[in-house]
């Protein structure tokens, strides 16, 4: 049987090897994280997305805007000039199609696509239950994104006032369409 300062000497050159070999006996090694730092993490990214995401959403609402009011100029832009040299303006067509009068002007696509804040694109021209000439962008009434990104377009490009100015909003039945006119 060892002597206690048998063992001692024994575990002083157990020691005195492991530190040789570049091994801290005291430190024990480390293969993963703790518990509180992963929470800690995940903690701090949490709150960067919470900062970050509606900075992101006002981005793509703000591009979904200025894109859909671009594209509508672009179609008064042109019927105002169909009707420059024909003195009438382009016959009405239904929602999602495109009148016949421009057809050397855009694809069929430009208008069967979606606009970029919803709902679909809509003539109005002569022959129409809608009030004004021009483009529209008509959707249900019941849709409330539809109804805020009408309401934003007015205040930024227009009046702010959806009964009056260039843009203006007409209710027919169970949908609402937002009218840029051109007359």
């Amino acid at each position: 049987m060892k002597t206690r300062c048998e063992k001692r000497r024994s575990l002083q050159k157990f020691s005195r090897e492991r530190l040789s070999q570049g091994r801290d006996v005291l430190k024990p090694s480390r293969n993963a994280f703790s518990l509180v730092e992963l929470v800690v993490v995940i903690l701090i990214l949490g709150i960067l997305a919470a900062v970050a995401a509606p900075k992101n959403t006002s981005a793509a609402n703000n591009t979904s805007i200025v894109s859909t009011v671009h594209a509508a100029r672009n179609i008064n832009d042109v019927a105002t000039l169909f009707y420059g040299q024909n003195g009438v303006w382009p016959a009405d067509a239904l929602p999602g199609v495109m009148p016949s009068d421009f057809q050397t002007f855009f694809r069929s696509t430009d208008f069967t696509s979606i606009p970029p804040i919803g709902g679909r694109w809509d003539w109005n021209g002569p022959g129409t239950t809608i009030p004004y000439f021009g483009i529209s962008v008509i959707g249900p009434s019941s849709s409330t994104s539809l109804m805020s990104y009408f309401h934003q377009i007015d205040t930024q490009y227009d009046d702010g006032n959806l009964t009056t100015g260039r843009i203006r909003r007409h209710i027919q039945g169970s949908n609402t369409a937002l009218c840029f006119i051109v007359q």
